[in-house]
């Protein structure tokens, strides 16, 4: 039987010296990819989707980390801005199918924003794998990361995005362009 999991591993960028993304220092980035490789030994898993990759070579690590035999392939569709994207890690062979993020023909392009921006694709790349199990069978995985409930609103003075809006009419429009935005990249998947 083959066991198949998920876990959001939270940004998980190698140390930078200034960076704005991942850990703050190399003992913090260490802890954590032990911490990732001894939870995900005692889950006992086979394949395990994952949410927030933002370094391709921290899921490189964390499969070495794991042992031999784990292999990892990572999504190339990711915002520039916050370069997290979806991955895989399996003990089986892996076959990519798909990377995709584009809505469907059919579906319009969603309002965005106040300003009328719209966006026609998912914010990260959907990561449609094909596992092969030692007897041969075939198991078809998807692995996924909608855009967030956690509402963004427009940049405040520091250039970040705030977490608290102006007043209710705000929070109410981009709770809208939220819950659009999550329903169009789960009609594209």
């Amino acid at each position: 039987m083959t066991v198949i999991g998920t876990w959001n591993v939270e940004n998980l960028f190698k140390f930078t010296l200034g960076s704005k993304f991942g850990p703050t220092s190399q003992a913090a980035y260490d802890a954590k990819i032990e911490g990732l490789a001894a939870t995900i030994t005692r889950a006992g898993v086979d394949v395990l989707a994952v949410e927030e990759v933002g370094d391709p070579d921290a899921l490189a690590e964390l499969a070495a980390r794991l042992g031999d035999g784990w292999q990892h392939v990572t999504s190339g569709i990711f915002d520039p801005g916050h370069p997290i994207r979806v991955g895989l890690l399996s003990r089986l062979s892996v076959e990519v199918v798909a990377d995709r993020a584009t809505f469907p023909q059919q579906l319009s392009a969603i309002q965005a924003g106040d300003d009328g921006a719209t966006a026609h694709q998912m914010g990260r790349g959907a990561l449609a794998v094909r596992v092969t199990e030692p007897d041969g069978r075939t198991i078809n995985v998807i692995v996924a990361h909608l855009k967030s409930k956690l509402l963004s609103f427009p940049t405040g003075p520091n250039g970040r995005p705030r977490f608290q809006p102006r007043d209710e009419g705000e929070r109410a429009r981009v709770a809208a362009y939220a819950l659009y935005r999550r329903t169009a990249e789960a009609v594209t998947l």
